[in-house]
């Protein structure tokens, strides 16, 4: 799947920084707090794999690798792990968050 830009977020972060602010659709900055974790860029496939003796999405199981043992990190923290482990396993892909409006990557994550 093409998962990038999702929802059209405006805002899309990338390696722990902000990547790009979507200016087509800045008229569409959310009321609420919106966030999306994709499994790669626009331009990419997001890959599938069996990491364990289950098949899923790599995306899926780098969240939950990233978090196991370690609920207490930032947005950006979580990004950047899952950047690194998918990096080291090999994949290609570029993880992204996306959000509707201005967000501070230092936020603590809450599921």
């Amino acid at each position: 799947c093409h998962s990038g830009t999702g929802m059209d977020l405006p805002f899309v972060y990338s390696m722990g920084r902000q990547m790009s602010s979507n200016k087509i659709v800045t008229t569409k900055i959310t009321k609420g707090d919106v966030i999306l974790f994709s499994g790669c860029r626009d331009d990419q496939t997001a890959a599938d794999a069996s990491m364990t003796s289950v098949h899923t999405g790599v995306l899926s199981y780098l969240f939950c690798k990233t978090l196991e043992g370690n609920m207490n990190v930032t947005y950006g923290q979580l990004l950047q792990n899952m950047l690194m482990l998918s990096q080291q396993k090999g994949y290609r892909q570029v993880i992204q968050l996306s959000s509707g409006k201005p967000f501070d990557l230092q936020t603590r994550f809450v599921i």
